[in-house]
């Protein structure tokens, strides 16, 4: 089953800015990134059970190359993505930003 994937509007603002900085790192490294997130996304959208929860109803799947980590939860054929966030940000961070679902 293929789910439906939805972004909030942090989780755009989060992808956005961090494919900027990577090319602003280095020119190109922003496009990898984003392809990296895509397929993860893909993976996501094939089999949403996969990945562990990291509350009640989120879900957290790392990206394969890059250190992040995307937060999403699952609501009938729907995949809704919380966030795309580093794995060096703070657990403390990371429930502030889940508490702004929307």
């Amino acid at each position: 089953m293929v789910y439906k994937i939805i972004y909030t509007p942090l989780a755009l603002i989060d992808t956005d800015e961090t494919a900027e900085w990577y090319n602003h790192e280095m020119p190109g490294l922003g496009k990898r990134f984003l392809l990296d997130l895509a397929a993860t996304i893909n993976i996501i959208n094939n089999n949403p059970f996969t990945f562990s929860l990291l509350d009640t109803n989120i879900r957290r799947a790392g990206l394969r190359k890059f250190p992040f980590v995307i937060l999403y939860f699952i609501e009938e054929k729907e995949v809704h993505v919380l966030a795309v966030v580093s794995t060096k940000r703070s657990k403390r961070f990371i429930k502030r930003r889940l508490k702004k679902r929307y």
